[in-house]
C-alpha cells in the first residue's frame, strides 16, 4: 500500500487541526495544553486510509513563535495542504509557511478554503481568485484550489478523493536506513519509543542501528506504522520505533537514527544557499540552520563576498557535528524570520582552497558527479573513498563504480571502494623502485606495500607490481616480487637466514618483528611464517610478546647472569642493569626466563643458585 505524507500549513486559527479531524476523525491537538489553547504547539499526526493508498496527515503549528516545528514536520513531506481561512484570506504565517515549503522543495501544495460556511458563494469565489493570485504573484504552483466546510460531508469526501489521486513525490532511496527522530517518549511495558519518517532503506525488527549525534548504538525492538505492529517499514513511511539499550532522557528531536558506516559528521559543510532578499549580508553572522527534524547555530562564510544575488555559496560551521547528506534542504532563520534555505553540496570537510571549492560546488550544484569525481582524485593526491559516496554525492557505490569503470584518468579499486587519480600508478612504481636501490634483495608482496603506505591498497599495490614485471623490472616467484637480476635459490630459507642474522647482531637487544619486516623489506606473511620456523627449530626463542632472541644468544645471557649471582651473591633489576645497560624491559624478560631454571632460587625481587 502507498503511503502519503501530508502536511497542513497555513496560519493559526484558519482551520488545520480541524480539517484534519473532519478528515480523518483524529483530533491531533494531543496534549492538555494544545486542546486548553486551542492551537496545535508541536507536531501532530493522524491517518486515513483508502483502499490502494494510505495518508499520514503531519499538523505543523501555525502560531509564529512555533515556526521551528512547522519546519521539522514539513522535511519529509509529499505534499503540502495550504490551508486559508474564507474569512481572513492569506495572512502573515500563510506566506512564510510557503516560503519554507519552497526552500524544503516541496512543489505539490493544494490550497485548501476553510470555513466556507461562513460566507457567499460570490465570496467564496472571490477569495479563490485572491488567493490564486497571491501564489501565482510569488510563483508558487499549486496543484487546485477548493473550498470545503468541516459542517459540509461532501465538501470533506471531494477533499479526500482529491487526496487521494496525488501521487507520492519522488524520494531517491540511497539503500540504507535513515531516520530524524521528532518525538521520543516512554510507553509502559514497552520503553523508549520514538516517532519519524524513512528517509531511506528498510528498517526491521531486531536491526542493529546507530545515533549517529551521541554515537550509540541500538536495537529495534519493535515497529508500528498507523497505528499496527509490523516486522518493517520502507522510505517514506512515518513510523514508530521501539528502542532496546537506551534512556529516553538521552533523546532528542533532530537526531539521526542510521546505519552506521554511512555517513559522518563534520563541524563545516559547504552549501548553496537561497535567499528571499537578495540584498541581505549573510558572511560572518550567526543563524540557526535546520535540517531535517534538527537545529543549531551556525555561523555563515560566504565563499564570494558582496555576491548581490540570491543564490550562494558558503561554508557554514557549527559546534557539534553536522549529519548531512548531498542534496539535503535546509532552512536558515535570523531570530524571529526566515531570511532563505537551500541545499547541501559538500557535506564532507575537504581541505582545499577557496577557488577550489567554488569549482567543486558548481560541479556538484549542476550534478556533474564524475566531472566531481576527478576533480577530488586532483585534490586526494593519495585516493579517496567510494564508501562515502552515497554521503558525498548521492549515488550508491554500484553506480559510482559504473560511473568511473571507463575513465581512463581515473584507477579505482572496486574492492577497497578507492578512487584514485592514474598519475599514482607512476608514483607507486618509483617508490617500489627505490627500495629495491636501498636494498636488491627486497622481496615484496602488495600486502607490504599497504602495510608500509596505507593509502596504497592492495589491488593497486599488484597492479603497479605486476606492470613492473611486464617491463622486465621484477620477477614474480612463491607469491613475491624480486628484481630481475637477483638469483635466491631457496626463499623461505633465505628469509629464515636473514631474519636470525639480524636478531644474532642484535645480541639481547632486537627490535620487534615487524620492525625487522620494514628493515628487511619483507612483507608481514612471510616474515611471521619465518619466525614461526625458526622458534620451532629451536634457534630463537620468544621471551615476551615481540621480544625474540638467538638461542645463542640466550646462552650468554644465562651465563652472564649466572656470573652476577656469583660476584654479588645475587641478581635483581639493579645490579643487573649495572652489567647491562639496556632498557628495564629487556632486562624483566630476561630475568623472568632465569627464573624458570630449576638452578635458580626467588625471594622477594632477587635471585640466587640453589647449591
Amino acid at each position: 500500500m502507498t503511503n502519503l505524507i501530508i502536511g497542513t500549513i497555513g496560519h493559526i486559527d484558519h482551520g488545520k487541526t480541524s480539517l484534519v479531524k473532519a478528515l480523518s476523525g483524529f483530533d491531533g491537538d494531543s496534549t492538555a495544553q494544545e486542546k486548553q489553547r486551542g492551537m496545535t504547539l508541536d507536531i501532530s499526526f493522524s491517518h486515513l486510509k483508502g483502499e490502494n493508498k494510505s495518508i499520514t496527515f503531519v499538523d505543523v503549528p501555525g502560531h509564529e513563535d512555533l515556526i521551528k516545528n512547522m519546519i521539522a514536520g514539513a522535511f519529509s513531506l509529499d505534499a503540502s495542504m495550504l490551508v486559508v481561512s474564507a474569512v481572513e484570506g492569506i495572512k502573515p504565517q500563510t506566506v512564510e509557511h510557503l516560503q519554507i515549503c519552497k526552500l524544503l522543495g516541496i512543489t505539490n501544495i493544494l490550497a485548501v478554503i476553510t470555513k466556507a460556511d461562513l460566507i457567499t458563494d460570490e465570496e467564496r469565489l472571490d477569495k479563490s481568485n485572491e488567493v490564486k493570485s497571491f501564489l501565482e504573484e510569488n510563483n508558487i504552483q499549486i496543484i487546485d484550489i477548493l473550498a470545503v466546510s468541516i459542517y459540509d460531508e461532501n465538501s470533506i469526501k471531494n477533499l479526500a478523493n482529491i487526496l487521494f489521486g496525488l501521487n507520492k513525490s519522488y524520494k531517491k532511496d540511497y539503500k540504507f536506513f535513515r531516520y530524524f527522530i521528532d518525538r521520543a517518549f516512554t510507553i509502559k511495558g514497552s520503553g523508549t519509543v520514538v516517532t519519524g519518517t524513512v528517509l531511506g532503506g528498510e528498517v526491521t525488527k531486531k536491526d542493529k542501528l546507530y545515533i549517529c549525534d551521541i554515537d550509540k548504538d541500538i536495537e529495534i525492538r519493535a515497529i508500528q506504522t498507523q497505528h499496527s505492529q509490523n516486522d518493517s517499514a520502507t522510505l517514506g513511511t512515518r513510523v514508530a520505533l521501539n528502542l532496546a539499550n537506551i534512556d529516553v532522557s538521552t533523546l532528542q528531536r533532530g537526531q539521526q537514527i542510521i546505519k552506521k558506516g554511512y555517513m559522518r559528521g563534520f563541524k563545516s559543510i559547504d552549501v548553496e544557499i537561497e535567499l528571499l532578499d537578495n540584498n541581505m549580508v549573510l558572511h560572518d553572522n550567526i543563524y540557526q540552520f535546520f535540517i531535517g527534524s534538527s537545529r543549531c547555530n551556525v555561523k555563515v562564510l560566504e565563499l564570494e563576498l558582496n555576491k548581490k544575488t540570491n543564490k550562494r555559496y558558503a561554508t557554514i560551521s557549527s559546534t557539534s557535528s553536522i549529519f548531512a547528506m548531498y542534496g539535503d534542504r535546509f532552512v536558515l532563520r535570523n531570530g524571529s524570520s526566515t531570511i532563505g534555505g537551500g541545499k547541501v553540496l559538500n557535506p564532507i570537510a575537504d581541505p582545499m582552497k577557496k577557488a577550489q571549492k567554488l569549482e567543486l560546488l558548481e560541479l556538484l550544484s549542476e550534478k556533474k558527479y564524475l566531472e566531481s569525481f576527478m576533480f577530488l582524485s586532483k585534490i586526494h593526491k593519495k585516493g579517496f573513498g567510494l564508501i562515502s559516496s552515497v554521503q558525498r554525492f548521492g549515488l550508491s557505490h554500484d553506480e559510482s563504480i559504473e560511473m568511473l569503470s571507463d575513465e581512463q584518468e581515473l584507477f579505482v579499486d572496486k574492492t577497497a571502494l578507492v578512487v584514485y587519480e592514474y598519475k599514482i600508478v607512476d608514483y607507486l612504481e618509483n617508490i617500489i623502485l627505490n627500495i629495491y636501490k636501498k636494498n636488491p634483495y627486497a622481496l615484496i608482496s602488495a600486502h607490504l606495500i599497504h602495510d608500509r603506505f596505507k593509502w596504497a591498497s592492495v589491488y593497486l599495490a599488484d597492479f603497479v607490481l605486476n606492470n613492473m614485471v611486464a617491463k622486465n623490472f621484477l620477477v614474480f616467484e612463491n607469491g613475491l616480487y624480486m628484481q630481475k637480476d637477483i638469483k635466491i635459490e631457496n626463499i623461505s630459507n633465505f628469509i629464515e637466514n636473514k631474519i636470525y642474522q639480524t636478531l644474532h647482531e642484535a645480541y639481547l637487544t632486537p627490535e620487534a618483528p615487524y620492525n625487522i619486516y620494514d628493515m628487511l623489506d619483507l612483507d608481514r606473511k612471510n616474515g611471521d611464517k619465518a619466525f614461526k620456523n625458526l622458534t620451532h627449530n629451536q634457534k630463537i626463542k620468544r621471551l615476551a610478546h615481540n621480544y625474540f632472541i638467538t638461542t645463542e644468544n640466550l646462552i650468554k645471557a644465562k651465563e652472564l647472569m649466572k656470573n652476577i649471582i656469583k660476584q654479588d651473591g645475587y641478581i635483581d633489576i639493579h645490579n643487573f642493569k649495572t652489567h647491562l645497560n639496556v632498557s628495564r624491559k629487556y632486562l624483566i624478560s630476561l630475568l623472568d626466563y632465569l627464573d624458570t631454571l630449576p638452578d635458580i632460587k626467588k625471594l622477594d625481587n632477587q635471585r640466587f643458585l640453589v647449591k
